[in-house]
């Protein structure tokens, strides 16, 4: 069936549209690097173990150096320095050694990272080996050049320093002389939702491949001072199972008001838990986008099958086409009249016969119009 060539126009502004989409699919991966190029230290198992244990005594011993001179040996508000100092300790470590092994410094990021897939096991068990090792050393530095003697025993260093809750908390002496003191349960949930801003801030700052994003210091900073903030007067700010570990071993034996490795435990439980639960989530949240994006691509597959025939399809059912002619030529004109095809600029348009009709209609009606109009003059 003939149609006028006004109808054109819109044929090709489908095709430049479809030329668009297929440009805008195609962009994105254009720049993407097919491979790892070069060497980074990072690619040696054993460098990355030694980032975390370096990394985790630098972190350890001067967090414990903070905690305890500034409670004792400065006038400064209770809270004010050691949150200050967290944040800021953990940034620049991280900056400092975090793109060389992701920057975990801590078991519950390390347990998250696995069960999220963003490092191996194996890797995982050593780092988290290589994280108490140098928490350990940290609080044995600490432990070795710390003054002490009769009247200033190392207990008293400590006291702000070592992780506990009740009897072991930081403010106990404060709240005993109103007869009260913080339980189990309050200390179980200030160290959950710290854990829950490290652990959940950690993770989703790493790429799946277990590198850090360029911000991931910052905000893991950030996130171990907000966890300092909210844990601090209650557990003295465990939030890392090395950190309470290290220091938790040389101080058994200093004849503290609460044995550090009886409450030891709650120090552990609770950031493995936030870590559990925050790979819990990363995990869901995966399997829902990955299941969203499929059926959206599903979607679009069968829209552009439904818009572009197959060749080997077309000359099927061309030959089909043919056939029908010669065996029921009334039912091909029919079938003519139902639809109509336009093709311009690589597009086929779709358009229904009364549509064209009535196009051509009205372009023969101006035609006659204009004639018309031309003879009076």
């Amino acid at each position: 069936m003939n149609v006028d060539p006004t109808v054109e126009p819109l044929a090709q502004q489908l095709g430049q549209n479809n030329t668009a989409e297929e440009t805008n699919e195609t962009k994105g991966t254009a720049n993407k690097p097919s491979g790892k190029v070069g060497f980074h230290a990072r690619d040696i198992r054993w460098i990355r173990v030694g980032a975390e244990f370096a990394g985790t005594l630098l972190i350890c011993l001067a967090l414990y150096l903070t905690f305890t001179f500034s409670q004792i040996l400065l006038d400064v508000p209770t809270v004010t320095l050691p949150v200050i100092g967290t944040a800021v300790i953990y940034i620049v470590v991280t900056a400092m050694l975090g793109s060389i092994s992701g920057g975990h410094f801590n078991p519950a990021v390390t347990v998250a990272a696995m069960f999220t897939s963003q490092i191996s096991v194996i890797d995982g068990i050593l780092y988290i080996v290589s994280q108490l090792v140098g928490a350990v050393c940290a609080a044995a530095v600490l432990i070795g050049f710390v003054p002490s003697n009769e009247t200033f025993p190392a207990k008293t260093w400590l006291m702000f320093t070592v992780n506990g809750f009740g009897s072991g908390s930081p403010t106990a002496a404060t709240l005993a002389q109103h007869h009260i003191s913080f339980g189990t349960g309050l200390a179980i949930i200030v160290e959950l939702v710290g854990g829950l801003l490290v652990v959940g801030t950690a993770v989703a700052t790493l790429r799946k491949d277990g590198r850090p994003h360029k911000n991931h210091a910052l905000y893991t900073g950030l996130a171990y001072g907000a966890g300092t903030l909210i844990t601090y007067p209650i557990t003295n700010a465990g939030l890392n199972p090395a950190r309470s570990t290290g220091i938790a071993v040389f101080a058994q034996s200093k004849d503290m008001a609460v044995s550090p490795l009886s409450q030891l435990w709650l120090f552990w439980i609770c950031p493995l838990l936030a870590a559990s639960l925050v790979a819990l989530i990363v995990i869901l949240s995966g399997i829902v986008t990955d299941g969203l994006r499929n059926r959206a691509r599903i979607a679009k597959v069968s829209v552009g099958e439904n818009e572009e025939m197959d060749p080997s399809d077309e000359s099927q059912d061309k030959g089909n086409d043919d056939t029908s002619v010669a065996s029921d030529p009334k039912s091909v004109a029919e079938e003519e009249k139902d639809s109509s095809e336009v093709t311009a600029a690589g597009a086929t348009v779709h358009l229904h016969s009364s549509e064209v009709d009535s196009y051509l209609n009205r372009l023969k009606e101006d035609q006659q119009a204009k004639a018309s109009s031309d003879s009076e003059d």
